[in-house]
């Protein structure tokens, strides 16, 4: 097995397999066979029984690349892939905390809120309390104590910290809301591992019995770790010291939501007798594509110098176009994406992508997919968790886990109605205060409040009956039973049977969280409510990527770290954009930004195109931005710049779809303002602009190639 293992490895690669007996930092460049090298080096850990497999703890960033790995080491070791535990660290934290936080006198059944859950209850603190007149977002709040915790600080480190109204406010709002979620037995996304940390110093003993049980830790994308994980790695490695980090710091681009790129640069200085391999050979793109990246990023002070190289041929040159508008830009982009797949070439939809800033330059992209019928799946949207009715299943769920969860109990309780209306609330909720318990515990009490009526004491009573029995038969049947249960006795299906298309969409939702219920059945050694529960809330929205998908991709460059497609398409290379305006004056700042174009730039293998646009609209104001700095970092000998004669390709599109023969007096179908007649046809700024009357007074200027219409013979 071992000749297999060191098998297709290069001498950089095997050199970080076999390395022991000291820390180990692997600084992997992009598409470098990173992942190859740490399950390679988990395969050879077991081979030559320099571990058991329950001894190893593999730590990734998302729940894709774990299951990659699991799959990789399935592949090679067969079962013992099982004992070890690869998960993320959010993962891994709820394991431990399911085992240990009762120390703490919470529930190891606590509910885990998302970031909506969170904000409500902020929003409701600040309402109580009448924060700074009002004027104070519960989004900016959440945001600077998810900081606080990912810096370690509790809400009195914080108060101590705080200086300006605004984070005096914050600190506040911080500790009321830690004491709430603290009386409702929940933790928020942060909390999973700060608490974590807290027992691990609180209780020397659980520390030491992960420290054993642990003997090889390995992290991967160790670029991305913030102050709480570089500490949770810190204390569960001490002993063993058999720590193997793997990362890039070329790639390290959340220090907004508080990944410290000083963890993998300083990784020397914590462990002095650290060895440290570079994995510089990419497998992934062509030689152009990298030499272009590298040309970017070597002007970063604030890195360890790699150089990518690949025996691949040279390949094409970069693309670069400068549009006259937005329009022009998606314009050129889908001409270019509609060559790609139609051509000789045949690229699939699939395998192209277009990456943006901001989520906000999406928009000219969608409506010039739809004008020319070009399919397409957007990431960083609404996830699926997120929608509405899918919520409001699982705050039933966790209700059913945790009925102290007051604020998944106030979603749900009048959901659908149950003449439970807001005053009842807001009654109960004051018991719920004067007693000292959660909501939830206080509907028994209204039997003796003079503050209900009959029939509201009656309607919560019901509810209480009804979560009661379902958490009495949940025990007896599966996750998917007990969701279909839930939403026929609570009346939340029959809500939805008018038969409109809303109402379709929902229960088609619906049914898709009661597959994914029994998918979760099916591979979970513990297929048990808190578990599913657990996984739902930690579920991000790249997890749910598949590369089979037939459609084009449309995501912000954040969003693209660690994919991979035949062809990119960096869109708004402008100054103010990429870079970022918020970034301009900070120059390691600037340095992150330019490393999300290094991000950009390497998810390519065989084609990258790089646009901006002279002048733009975007949130509401035209802009006339400089070309991006990065464009003139790549040298000319690895770009060419585009010509697009964006009218002949729109009047091609046209002819296609029979919109370009439109004449004054023709007569059109408008999806939404019915019949019309063309008033004029005019060909301007790559589109054709038509002015329709549709009767009644009703005159309407068009654009022909984002109007929903079709001419009427």
């Amino acid at each position: 097995m071992e000749t297999d293992i060191l098998n297709n490895l290069n001498s950089e690669q095997q050199k970080a397999v076999l390395h022991e007996g000291s820390p180990l930092l692997i600084l992997a460049g992009a598409g470098s066979g990173k992942t190859r090298v740490l399950t390679h080096r988990i395969a050879h850990l077991i081979a030559q029984k320099k571990a058991f497999p329950y001894e190893i703890l593999a730590i990734t960033f998302t729940n894709k690349a774990a299951n990659q790995m699991k799959q990789r080491l399935t592949a090679i070791l067969g079962h013992l892939a099982n004992d070890m535990w690869i998960s993320t660290f959010h993962s891994a934290c709820v394991r431990i905390l399911r085992a240990e936080i009762v120390k703490l006198g919470l529930s190891r059944y606590f509910t885990i809120y998302d970031s909506y859950d969170s904000e409500k209850l902020i929003a409701n603190i600040l309402k109580k309390n009448n924060a700074a007149g009002g004027r104070v977002s519960s989004k900016a709040v959440a945001a600077y104590i998810s900081m606080a915790k990912n810096e370690l600080k509790d809400p009195e480190e914080y108060a101590n910290f705080a200086k300006t109204p605004f984070e005096k406010v914050a600190a506040e709002v911080y500790r009321e809301y830690q004491d709430e979620l603290y009386r409702s037995s929940c933790l928020d996304f942060d909390d999973l591992i700060m608490t974590v940390v807290n027992i691990f110093e609180l209780f020397p003993s659980i520390l030491e019995k992960y420290q054993n049980r642990f003997r090889h830790v390995l992290v991967d994308e160790y670029q991305d770790t913030n102050r709480a994980q570089y500490e949770l790695v810190r204390l569960i490695s001490e002993q063993h010291r058999n720590l193997c980090v793997v990362g890039d710091d070329d790639q390290s681009i959340y220090s907004w939501r508080g990944a410290d790129i000083r963890n993998i640069l300083e990784f020397e200085k914590d462990f002095p007798d650290a060895m440290v391999v570079k994995l510089e050979e990419n497998y992934r793109s062509v030689q152009n594509i990298l030499s272009a990246a590298n040309e970017v990023i070597k002007n970063n002070a604030s890195r360890k110098h790699k150089v990518l190289w690949t025996q691949k041929e040279d390949g094409e040159l970069l693309s670069y176009y400068r549009a006259r508008d937005e329009r022009d830009e998606a314009q050129f982009v889908l001409s270019e994406v509609m060559r790609l797949t139609t051509g000789d070439e045949k690229c699939s939809l699939r395998d192209i992508a277009i990456f943006y800033r901001t989520n906000a330059q999406s928009r000219v992209f969608e409506e010039t997919c739809i004008s020319r019928g070009v399919p397409y799946r957007i990431f960083g949207g609404l996830k699926f968790y997120e929608r509405m009715e899918v919520k409001d299943a699982l705050a039933y769920l966790r209700v059913i886990s945790n009925p102290n969860d007051n604020i998944s109990l106030k979603r749900i309780i009048n959901t659908p109605k149950k003449s439970i209306g807001q005053t009842t609330l807001l009654k109960l909720e004051e018991l719920a205060a004067r007693n000292k318990v959660s909501v939830y515990e206080a509907i028994s009490k209204c039997e003796d409040s003079t503050d209900f009526t009959r029939k509201a004491r009656e309607s919560l009573l019901a509810f209480k009956k009804m979560i009661e029995a379902f958490k009495e038969t949940g025990h007896e049947k599966s996750i998917s039973q007990l969701i279909e249960l839930v939403l026929e006795e609570t009346g939340y299906r029959k809500m939805y049977s008018d038969g409109s298309i809303d109402s379709l969409t929902r229960l088609e939702n619906l049914d898709e969280l009661v597959s994914a219920a029994r998918d979760f059945e099916k591979r979970s050694d513990e297929p048990n409510l808190d578990n599913f529960l657990s996984e739902v809330a930690l579920m991000t929205d790249i997890d749910k990527y598949s590369e089979s998908d037939p459609a084009l991709v449309l995501m912000t460059l954040h969003n693209a770290k660690g994919l991979e497609f035949d062809t990119v398409f960096l869109t708004g290379m402008e100054e103010q954009i990429l870079p970022h305006y918020m970034s301009m004056t900070d120059h390691k700042e600037i340095e992150e930004e330019r490393r999300l174009c290094y991000v950009g730039i390497t998810r390519a293998k065989k084609k990258v195109y790089l646009t901006n646009a002279a002048a733009r609209s975007l949130h509401g104001q035209d802009s006339y931005n400089n070309v991006s700095r990065f464009i003139f970092e790549i040298p000319d000998h690895l770009k060419v710049e585009e010509k697009f004669n964006a009218q002949t390709a729109v009047q091609d599109m046209f002819e296609r779809s029979g919109k370009f023969d439109l004449k004054p007096g023709d007569r059109i179908l408008h999806q939404k303002f019915g019949i019309g007649v063309v008033l004029s046809a005019i060909c301007s700024d790559a589109d054709l602009e038509l002015s329709v009357d549709f009767g009644g007074g009703q005159q309407k200027t068009l654009l022909a190639s984002i109007a929903p219409i079709s001419k009427i013979s």
